[in-house]
């Protein structure tokens, strides 16, 4: 019986070697603080970290390549997910306060057993799956811990208060209303400070941002 030919090749471990500035980069990123919400130890996380280069390493390849389209690539990101759903949500649903960091440390060891397929088939090299894995975590498209939820909610505010941060971004909001605001003003007017200070504010609200979307301005940043 004849067998078709895998699509993709992944390098050995031996020859994606892993830089230590690229780990220290990686400790303060999203799926290594998933890690620790869930009681994992340095090896672990570091064990994580080599596992998220590589992956991200031979993914960017294999595209390059053309041996793995994005496509295939988001029905594999489908494949973990649904894996991860399928043990998460029971234990997550019934798992009591007290023992959130060892349900979600179960979790993680159950999903990263699970190595899915990519076109159709298993990927040899370990830190495929498990650093797919993770890079899903960073996304904050699943979590171990039964509060990952959290996180996403602490990453939307941080990111927010970067915004806010941002002298150019606000320098430009306040730019675009300001010209408008005295486009449209009887007098051609300028806003009072009253006036500008809830801008900022409003351009971070989802509900009206979508609303001004829906608007048909003409010119300017809308």
């Amino acid at each position: 019986m004849q067998t078709s030919k895998k699509s993709f090749y992944e390098q050995t471990v031996d020859s994606l070697p892993i830089d230590l500035q690229d780990v220290e980069n990686n400790k303060g990123k999203v799926y290594v603080e998933q890690l620790h919400k869930i009681g994992c130890d340095e090896e672990e996380v570091i064990e994580a970290i080599h596992d998220f280069i590589r992956a991200a390493s031979e993914r960017s390849r294999l595209a390059e390549d053309g041996e793995i389209s994005k496509q295939k690539f988001e029905l594999y990101y489908d494949d973990l997910l649904n894996y991860w759903k399928s043990i998460s949500k029971p234990k997550f649903r019934f798992a009591q306060k007290g023992a959130f960091a060892q349900v979600g440390y179960e979790v993680y060891y159950t999903c990263i057993a699970y190595k899915g397929k990519i076109n159709n088939y298993e990927p040899e090299q370990g830190y495929t799956h498990k650093g797919t894995y993770h890079y899903l975590s960073d996304q904050i498209k699943l979590g171990w811990h039964p509060e990952w939820e959290s996180i996403k909610r602490k990453r939307k505010m941080i990111n927010e208060f970067e915004i806010f941060q941002n002298k150019a971004i606000g320098a430009h909001i306040i730019w675009e209303f300001s010209k408008n605001y005295q486009m449209h003003h009887r007098e051609k007017a300028s806003p009072s400070l009253v006036e500008v200070m809830p801008v900022l504010p409003l351009c971070l609200n989802k509900r009206v941002v979508s609303g001004i979307k829906e608007r048909n301005f003409k010119g300017g940043a809308y």
